[in-house]
């Protein structure tokens, strides 16, 4: 009798000894459980701060690149008369030394340095103008007159590299309606680019066309070919966006912002080459001059 519940005694403390078992087992368990869900949240949450940082610093750096690239195309824009009052005061300088001075010489030099500093200052608000989406003033314009003023500031620089110009003017052109110191900077970049494109060829290979012509009496064309290196097919798509450069110093704005001026005053510029025998460039430019297009958003501050 007393064996027997001996061994009951101990089955009942046996099972109450497995059931604290299962119990601290279940314990442990759900303990490895929690553990490992608030590891896999942590893991999470440092992702997600992660991204949020990348987040953060990617917007810095959009900022940072739309203030380069407002500063950049400023400088772009306004290194054109720059050079061509550093060039006219090169050149008076030199009348001077001249026994006895070159009075009239100098007297066009110093005017030459005037009208570049005006059309800095003029270029300057443009550009302003241009990257606040405004609208400007119109004006009756003469695109033969307007090719031959801008050849003519370059025309220092067109010598020093040794370039032949060869320009075909239409007669009777007609004229457009639209923004003249715009229009202007566009041709001025254009040969500008066309100059840098044909420094690698030998000189007597160095040949700029610029040519005018009329499209009925819808529009009004300026072509710009040179005689360089060419531009390879497959980044002809490309050349008119942002940041796109062929240039080993370049900004990458220059050609961005000739397209932006065109297509605001209704037109188009384009540019074709087989990447072997030079570039050409093409203004098309309608004669009635339709409502200004809006700033495409990667150029606006």
């Amino acid at each position: 009798m007393v064996l027997e519940l001996s061994l009951v005694t101990f089955f009942i403390e046996d099972r109450n000894n497995l059931g604290s078992y299962c119990i601290r087992a279940y314990l442990v368990v759900t303990a490895v459980v929690l553990f490992a869900a608030l590891l896999s949240e942590k893991e999470k949450l440092y992702a997600r701060l992660a991204r949020s940082n990348m987040m953060l610093e990617r917007e810095r750096n959009n900022k940072l690149t739309n203030i380069g690239a407002a500063v950049s195309s400023v400088a772009h824009e306004v290194r054109q008369p720059l050079m061509g009052i550093t060039a006219s005061a090169s050149a008076a300088r030199r009348w001077l030394d001249r026994v006895p001075p070159d009075v009239d010489r100098i007297k066009r030099v110093l005017t030459n340095i005037e009208q570049a500093g005006f059309r800095a200052n003029e270029v300057l608000t443009n550009v302003r103008n241009l990257f606040q989406d405004t609208d400007h003033e119109q004006q009756s314009i003469d695109v033969n007159s307007l090719t031959v003023e801008a050849l003519q500031s370059l025309q220092a620089e067109l010598n020093d590299h040794d370039v032949k110009t060869d320009v075909e003017l239409a007669s009777e052109l007609p004229h457009i309606i639209g923004h003249r110191v715009q229009l202007q900077e566009v041709i001025l970049n254009l040969v500008h680019n066309a100059i840098d494109a044909m420094a690698s060829v030998k000189v007597d290979d160095r040949a700029l066309r610029v040519r005018t012509k009329s499209d009925g009496d819808k529009a009004v064309i300026v072509e710009v070919e040179d005689s360089g290196q060419g531009i390879e097919p497959q980044r002809l798509g490309s050349i008119f966006e942002p940041f796109v450069t062929t240039k080993p110093k370049g900004s990458g704005l220059g050609l961005a912002i000739c397209s932006r001026i065109i297509e605001r005053h209704g037109g188009q510029l384009t540019a074709s080459s087989d990447g072997k025998n030079g570039a050409l460039f093409k203004i098309v430019l309608p004669v009635e001059f339709t409502a200004p297009v809006p700033l495409a958003p990667d150029l606006q501050s």
